[in-house]
């Protein structure tokens, strides 16, 4: 289900299967906690970041899934719509990756120039408004900034270019699913 925010913010409520939501969010947790059955394909922290996005951030692992979730993935976007390969590349060219929030991590408020959008899929089940980990972004029109409250499997597309940023995560970690898409031709 499609909720249109304002332009360039969307959310999908159930975007992917309930199930495969759950495998995302049990394979990072199993590499944060050291208790993967498949390798990670890569593996990152949010220290590879520039610098003014995690300003005093607590750390961010940033885990590669494998590649049949990902190719999974990439079918399921295709057929919501929310990937559309005429004017999109294949996610398993460019890669989604799970990214594990540590208590304290945050990312300060930037545009992501680079991509066409961005999509972010929370895949914790039990999150409430006291663990902080919300999406935020500036309206272009009103200047307003506006929250969005993480929910299990919950989508938020950013098209390129949004002002946006994640506040403290307050809970001991905050799973979420990151694909950035970039365009067909680029």
């Amino acid at each position: 289900m499609l909720e249109e925010l304002s332009p360039g913010i969307a959310i999908y409520n159930d975007v992917i299967p309930d199930e495969l939501a759950q495998s995302f969010y049990d394979y990072g947790l199993s590499v944060a906690m050291g208790t993967y059955q498949e390798p990670p394909r890569t593996i990152w922290t949010s220290l590879k970041w520039h610098k003014s996005l995690v300003v005093n951030s607590g750390l961010v692992l940033c885990v590669r899934p494998p590649e049949k979730m990902e190719k999974e993935l990439e079918d399921i976007l295709i057929q919501n719509g929310i990937l559309d390969l005429k004017t999109d590349k294949r996610i398993t060219e460019t890669a989604a990756f799970i990214n594990i929030w540590g208590r304290g991590s945050f990312i300060c408020a930037h545009p992501d120039g680079n991509y066409s959008k961005a999509i972010t899929i929370y895949l914790n089940k039990d999150w409430d408004h006291d663990k902080g980990g919300f999406f935020n972004w500036q309206d272009e029109k009103t200047g307003k900034w506006n929250v969005i409250s993480p929910g299990f499997n919950k989508a938020v597309v950013n098209g390129g270019g949004i002002l946006h940023g994640i506040s403290p995560v307050q809970s001991d970690f905050r799973i979420t699913l990151q694909i950035f898409v970039h365009k067909a031709n680029s």
